[in-house]
């Protein structure tokens, strides 16, 4: 039965649970870290610091995120990842982690989980690792192998790892992700931000991106068509999870996606979730949590900008988080990460060391210190219909519209809100939602031809105001429609009597057409007319239709 449960005093409950894990009585360190370089199989060194702690005990092997490099000392661990590393190697396991080709004291150039030399340098390391030398006190199964776990931080880590290599015998691996076109290119649409985001990063002291992924982003920003090139048809689908070609089937696998994030949202570990636990038969848990990816102020100009394009006066905000790997999780009691991740491997690879973790199937963040627990991931509920939605769609450059404060200068109209449900008692609303849309032939007609799309979300209208649940918006082009059952991206939220539920389409998108005067030379625009359904995550008991009661007054 899922309830959600707010704690008041949730995040002290947090800080008390790490702190929990270096108590006096904690297993104390073993010798200094240990720095050594392994050679990929093409001769790229690999820099790895190897945490011991003496004890014949399981070795995790860490990895880190787009930004980051590798845990090297204990004392400096500052981010969510590393105080996992910490609380790992505090509680008694041996940890190795290392930096990714092309990041931190790592040479090559990063590839961003390209499954042959990013497969080929993890197998690199577990190979050393299994040579005996840098653990000689590595925990053993009865056949010999050794005992090993996997905590992975985005950086297209979930398909390599899952796709590499059946030595793991549990993963925690965070920010879940599973497709690189529905990251780099959702619905066909090129995701300009992130896209910028990524040839930011390539110009960092610390990280040297691979030539072809800055080539293919180059030019996926200047054509605006990157899902169309199929040099990046086969690079992205490369970098993505092939469900067949899972080798660690044999590994328990927690999944920890961002509710709030723009890059990887639920969607992709709602698919691993499913992959492996109806194909492969695996011990699989999803527990989300509130941050993740979002686009970085260098990309979206800070944080005014977001009211600058969607004025509060206009009745709408988007919704956006900071950070990265959340501090602690509701499962439903508030749980600190590096707590979490100690469990997790504690229950699965060396029960003595912490401990029992009973986690759900699934747990789904709906607020700051809110969590549903359920024993699976939630079903659609009754299509809810709508008609008659007229909306504006353009490739306007909203950044320099917003910075002019000239809003109607490219003819942009603000979000519709469609109203479908009107909340009449304290609920959740989690899940995935899906939608179908139908375009009017006549009014899409010049849309179609210049290859416009239309945002779509689920939107909370809560005195007046509407907020874009969870800053998630699904495009759609028009020319590829009608859409039938397709999905929207996940959210998580909790809703208060008196809310309204709707779906918000938007004609625009700064994250997706930003720059699109300067790489087109103009500003292409149409008005749509758009009828469809909308069903939204059937969460019991809250499914009952008498605290959900059918608005039907739609907008014209």
């Amino acid at each position: 039965m899922a309830s959600p449960v707010t704690k008041k005093y949730a995040l002290l409950l947090a800080v008390l649970a790490l702190g929990a894990l270096r108590r006096a009585d904690a297993h104390p360190a073993g010798p200094a870290p240990l720095h050594i370089t392994i050679p990929a199989p093409d001769g790229t060194p690999l820099a790895a610091t190897v945490f011991r702690t003496g004890l014949e005990t399981p070795v995790i092997v860490a990895g880190h995120g787009s930004a980051k490099a590798r845990l090297k000392d204990l004392d400096d661990a500052e981010t969510v990842p590393d105080r996992v590393v910490r609380a790992l190697v505090e509680a008694g396991f041996n940890v190795v982690t290392y930096d990714r080709r092309g990041f931190g004291d790592s040479g090559g150039e990063g590839q961003f989980g390209d499954p042959a030399l990013d497969g080929g340098d993890l197998n690199a390391v577990l190979d050393r690792i299994a040579e005996g030398a840098l653990v000689p006190q590595a925990r053993r199964g009865p056949d010999g192998r050794l005992v090993l776990g996997y905590s992975a931080y985005s950086m297209g880590a979930d398909p390599v790892a899952l796709m590499t290599t059946d030595r793991f015998g549990a993963m925690l691996l965070g920010i879940s992700f599973s497709d690189m076109t529905d990251a780099m290119a959702p619905g066909g649409k090129p995701y300009q931000g992130w896209l910028t985001a990524l040839l930011l990063l390539s110009r960092r002291q610390d990280s040297v991106i691979s030539r072809d992924i800055r080539r293919l982003t180059l030019r996926g920003l200047r054509q605006r068509a990157l899902a169309r090139m199929p040099e990046a048809q086969a690079f992205l689908r490369e970098r993505s999870l092939d469900c067949a070609a899972v080798k660690a089937t044999d590994a328990a696998v927690l999944l920890m996606p961002g509710v709030n994030d723009t890059l990887y949202p639920l969607n992709h570990a709602a698919r691993t979730f499913r992959c492996l636990r109806d194909t492969h038969g695996q011990d699989v848990r999803l527990v989300s949590q509130e941050k993740g990816h979002i686009i970085p102020g260098e990309v979206r100009g800070g944080r005014g900008l977001l009211n600058a394009i969607w004025p509060v006066e206009n009745g709408f905000t988007v919704a956006q988080l900071e950070g990265r790997m959340s501090e602690a999780v509701y499962c439903p009691e508030a749980i600190g990460t590096p707590e979490l991740a100690v469990r997790w491997f504690a229950a699965h690879l060396a029960p003595e060391l912490a401990e029992p973790l009973a986690l759900p199937p699934v747990c789904l963040s709906v607020g700051a210190e809110a969590g549903v627990v359920l024993s699976d991931l939630p079903s659609p509920g009754a299509p809810l219909p709508f008609e008659g939605v007229a909306v504006q769609v353009s490739n306007a450059d909203l950044t320099a519209d917003a910075l002019s404060r000239r809003a109607r200068r490219p003819g942009v109209d603000a979000p519709v809100f469609v109203p479908l449900v009107d909340v009449a008692e304290a609920r959740a609303l989690a899940g995935i939602p899906r939608v179908s849309l139908r375009f009017d032939e006549r009014s899409a007609r010049e849309a179609r031809l210049r290859k416009l799309a239309v945002f779509v979300g689920i939107g909370v209208r809560r005195a007046g105001e509407v907020r874009v649940l969870n800053g998630q918006w699904q495009p759609f082009l028009i020319n590829g429609g009608p859409y039938e059952d397709a999905e929207l991206r996940g959210v998580g939220a909790l809703l208060a009597p008196g809310d309204t539920v709707g779906l918000v389409i938007s004609g625009h998108d700064v994250f997706f057409d930003g720059g699109a005067i300067l790489t087109r030379g103009g500003i292409d625009k149409a008005r749509v007319t758009i009828a469809g359904a909308v069903a939204l995550p059937r969460l019991p008991p809250w499914g009952d239709s008498t605290l959900l009661i059918p608005n039907q007054r739609i907008p014209r």
